[in-house]
C-alpha cells in the first residue's frame, strides 16, 4: 500500500510526501551536498508532522467512551466508504 493509496494522509502530509521523493530523486541522481540538506530538511519537517498527527489521533481514540456513543461513531465512520474527492 502506498502513501497515495492511505485514506486518512491529510494533503499537506501527501505534498511533503511528493516533495520528499522528488528531493531525494535529485540527491541521487547529482549528489550535491546542498540537496541533500534539503532532502534531510523534508524528512525532519515529515517526522515531526507524522509525529504529531499520531499524537492527535492517539489522544482522541484516548478520549473515546461507549457512554456517550463517541466510541460508535468513530467506528461507523471506518466501516463507510470514504467520500471520492477527485476532480
Amino acid at each position: 500500500m502506498t502513501h497515495s493509496e492511505l485514506p486518512f494522509v491529510q494533503g499537506e502530509l501527501k505534498h511533503l510526501f511528493k516533495e520528499r521523493n522528488r528531493a531525494r530523486r535529485l540527491w541521487q541522481f547529482t549528489r550535491h551536498p546542498q540537496h541533500k540538506t534539503e532532502l534531510n530538511r523534508l524528512q525532519n519537517t515529515i517526522k515531526r508532522k507524522v509525529g504529531l498527527y499520531r499524537q492527535v489521533w492517539e489522544d482522541h481514540l484516548t478520549s473515546l467512551d461507549t457512554e456517550d456513543g463517541s466510541l460508535w461513531r468513530t467506528a461507523k465512520a471506518f466501516r463507510k466508504k470514504p467520500p471520492d474527492f477527485s476532480p
